[in-house]
């Protein structure tokens, strides 16, 4: 393999279920889950009804397994996989950077204010 070359470079036309599970390290019944949702479709062989992935496709799935880790829902990457230019798809992860970024700043407000806990309304008995 020459360098810059990915894994998926290996060519072929068209891979299985279980070889671009391989590919992209995720599980077949993921693949499954991301056909039946609508965010990878795959081909579909008339003759014997099995599920074939273009090299294009795997790549979706190693970029969706990617963002995936980095925190966004698969509603986020079906919008980033959509995106056909470069620039609207860095435009979509600096929103979620920001939108990190107040929930962190939330998260950091709430967790140093003073701890105020309800006083006893009855004496305990000693």
């Amino acid at each position: 393999m020459k360098r810059g070359e990915g894994v998926v470079s290996k060519i072929k036309d068209k891979y299985s279920v279980g070889e671009a599970a391989r590919l992209s390290n995720v599980s077949a019944k993921t693949l499954r889950y991301y056909d039946e949702i609508q965010l990878i479709i795959p081909d579909i062989d008339e003759n014997n009804n099995y599920r074939y992935y273009t090299k294009d496709q795997i790549q979706d799935i190693i970029t969706t397994k990617k963002l995936k880790n980095a925190g966004l829902k698969l509603n986020e990457i079906r919008d980033y996989l959509q995106k056909n230019q470069r620039q609207d798809k860095v435009k979509l992860l600096n929103r979620k950077i920001e939108d990190c970024s107040r929930e962190l700043t939330r998260l950091k407000k709430k967790h140093n204010a003073p701890q105020r806990f309800p006083r006893p309304s009855v004496r305990p008995v000693l």
